[in-house]
């Protein structure tokens, strides 16, 4: 056999166990695993800590169980430098299968256990953006909010990719991927590893090698129209946590749960509404009160049908503030007076279907990403072909999210006049305007802000991941209260 493996997967139904072997070095007749981590060498008695051991044994025991002679294996940390042994005895071994047993255990739970509180194992941990252990203390316990550490959700390290011009072609080259402009300019490569989403603009194709690659890596693929309506997508498996779903079907036919729900979810957006306005429009005092009335109307709704109404009464009120901050933000060039759609007939009204557009789409993948079931909301009721639980969880995001970065393209002036193909039923963004709105909403995505529970600095991003997997928690029964994000 060769001296060195690499990427070795192994399993056994008996032993109970499955792994990824970094490096697999042969010397003689016996093997040893090489595990490799990007930290320094641990001040720990046995050179590396417990799971670390635990670990590298397990794959010492995977090893043996394939017909492999393995007594050892090795930690390379590579901050350090330093390779530690760790010799697999019955001690160690034993820590193993009694380590396992337990993970079957509460794998068999219908419910998560709860993390762990104030554990310093939890700074750096892979998993913290999903357990979420602070923000889970803050709201399950009332823990101070002073004791909250580094935000815990998923660092963002990868950025969608949006592809506009029309005839492009994306294919894979290695771990690249390559979009080949239709009027043979200059092609442009891409990290597989950098991509988080790929977005695909009118008539944009891509190759099948691709696909499969984006499928392996969990990258989900959308098509989407030009004026940004989703299509469709392509992805690999379905989310594994069935759980989370179940107790989403459960939750959504309890009428009364579902209004309380959609209540907060509608309260939350008038007041990001007010805020934007306040921000942004020089006297808004008239258009604040009247939405003042309207939020604290929402409280005493009993009906879902009733909050549709204070709903709709709000969104006439804030699109004729919305109008009156456009008129004052520009010089005259786009003219705004009421939102119309389906299709809308103006370059506001265009801009502004396609944010919202873009919003769903972002949410509908945060929430397949977290495993919920997109099509199934509380406030918008099951319609086929709707993602109605994307549809719910943006409400109190489009005023600032989708609304601002329309009003700043106006005011900016990253999208003139040119920028529009009207006819005189409809309007719509040009490939160049539409490139500049694309740079505009990622740019929107990507800006920090407080998180008003919890206190920490935050992109939009990571906010909504955030929203999506305390929403979980809450329909599972291990927060009390779902939290409104309201900008201050």
């Amino acid at each position: 056999m060769p001296r060195v493996l690499r990427s070795l997967d192994l399993s056994d139904e008996v032993l109970g166990l499955i792994g990824k072997i970094d490096l697999l070095d042969a010397e003689g007749t016996e093997v040893a695993p090489i595990e490799f981590k990007r930290g320094k060498l641990p001040d720990a008695e046995d050179g590396a800590w417990e799971p670390e051991r635990v670990q590298v044994a397990a794959q010492v025991l995977l090893l043996r169980s394939n017909g492999y002679a393995a007594t050892r294996g090795f930690l390379w940390f590579a901050g350090s430098r330093r390779r530690v042994e760790v010799e697999v005895d019955d001690d160690l071994e034993a820590r193993v299968l009694e380590l396992r047993d337990a993970a079957l255990e509460v794998a068999e739970r219908d419910k998560a256990p709860p993390p762990l509180e104030d554990s310093p194992k939890c700074v750096g941990c892979s998993l913290a953006s999903i357990c979420l252990p602070d923000e889970h203390a803050l709201l399950a316990e009332g823990v101070a909010q002073d004791r909250l550490r580094v935000v815990r959700a998923r660092s963002v390290e990868s950025y969608p990719l949006h592809v506009t011009e029309a005839g492009s072609v994306i294919r894979k080259s290695g771990a690249e991927l390559i979009v080949e402009p239709r009027e043979g300019g200059d092609a442009v490569r891409v990290r597989l590893v950098d991509v988080s989403s790929v977005q695909l603009h009118g008539s944009v194709r891509i190759t099948t090698p691709a696909m499969h690659a984006l499928m392996r890596e969990g990258v989900p693929i959308s098509y989407m129209s030009h004026g940004g309506w989703l299509y469709g997508r392509t992805r690999g498996p379905s989310h594994k946590n069935v759980l989370l779903r179940l107790a989403q079907y459960r939750h959504a036919t309890d009428a009364e749960l579902a209004l309380s729900i959609a209540q907060r979810l509608v309260r939350a957006k008038i007041k990001n509404s007010r805020t934007f306005l306040r921000r942004n429009l020089e006297d808004a005092t008239e258009v604040m009160a009247e939405l003042s009335k309207l939020r604290d109307a929402v409280a005493r709704c009993d009906s879902l049908e009733r909050l549709l109404g204070i709903e709709g009464q709000a969104a006439s009120v804030y699109f004729r503030g919305l109008a009156a901050a456009i008129a004052e933000g520009q010089g005259g060039e786009f003219d705004f007076a009421r939102r119309n759609r389906r299709p809308p007939r103006d370059p506001v009204n265009a801009m502004l279907s396609f944010a919202y557009a873009m919003l769903t789409t972002t949410w509908t993948e945060t929430l397949d990403r977290v495993g919920f079931d997109a099509y199934l909301g509380f406030y918008h009721q099951p319609k086929y072909g709707r993602p109605a639980l994307a549809l719910d969880l943006m409400e109190e995001f489009r005023p600032i999210v989708a609304d601002s970065v329309v009003l700043s393209a106006v005011r900016r002036g990253i999208v003139g006049a040119d920028d529009f193909i009207v006819t005189k039923t409809s309007c719509a963004l040009s490939q160049a305007g539409r490139k500049r709105f694309i740079q505009a909403w990622e740019r929107r995505l990507g800006e920090q802000v407080t998180h008003p529970v919890f206190g920490y600095r935050v992109s939009y991003r990571q906010v909504f991941e955030v929203q999506a997997r305390l929403l979980g928690r809450f329909l599972m029964g291990e927060i009390d209260a779902f939290p409104e994000f309201i900008t201050r």
